[in-house]
Formats: structure tokens, sequence, C-alpha cells
């Protein structure tokens, strides 16, 4: 889903890009707070993809059609990489609120049953 997310911010319809960027961060936000992932992690994951991404494109795109311009690949290169950082962030924010979310519902729990609870 990463790829098809990444991928799609090179459509002319930019809100394609928007929507699956939504469902991605909103998905993966979810399971990796769930599966209690550390958020470095998946950053690095992201960057790998990124990395991956541009190696296909260095590998296959320009040997396949040597006649892209330089233009075409500064314009991808701004679209991508800047995609790439919309991930960034928007998985962030997510995964911030839902452990937010998370440590307040422990915090009422902790709240309602009365005992001290010793924090270290």
């Amino acid at each position: 889903m990463t790829i098809k997310t990444e991928t799609s911010v090179l459509l002319e319809d930019k809100t394609v890009f928007v929507e699956t960027m939504e469902q991605w961060a909103t998905l993966v936000a979810k399971s990796r707070v769930e599966s209690d992932t550390p958020i470095y992690e998946v950053l690095e994951s992201l960057n790998k993809v990124r990395r991956a991404y541009w190696g296909f494109i260095a590998g296959n795109m320009l040997q396949v059609d040597p006649g892209i311009s330089k233009g075409t690949i500064i314009r991808w290169s701004r679209l991508i990489n800047s995609a790439f950082d919309q991930l960034n962030h928007e998985f962030t924010e997510h995964y911030y609120l839902l452990t937010k979310e998370r440590l307040l519902a422990q915090q009422e729990l902790f709240n309602e049953l009365g005992a001290p609870v010793i924090y270290c």
C-alpha cells in the first residue's frame, strides 16, 4: 500500500494521493500502535522504501527510456520526495494521537481503579 500511495502522487488528480495517504497513515499508525512498534522502526522502513523506489527509477525507468528529460526527473524528485515527507508527517501525527489516546485511556482506568499507582 505504501508504493501505491507514493505512486499516486504522480497522477494528475492530486486528491487521489491525499485520500490514499490518509488511509495509509490511519491503517499503519493504528497497526503499529497496537503492535507497540517503535516509531523509529516505521520511519526507517519508510526510508528503505524511499531508497528502493529511487533504485527502481534509476535502475529501470531511466534505462528503459534514456530520453527522460532532466526536467522530468527533477519534477519526479520534488513530487516523490515531498510525498514521502508528507507520509512521514501524516503517519507520525496519527501515531502520536493514537498513542496519546491510549495513554489517556490507561490513565482513566488507573483513576477508576482508585488504587495508588507508583510510577517509576
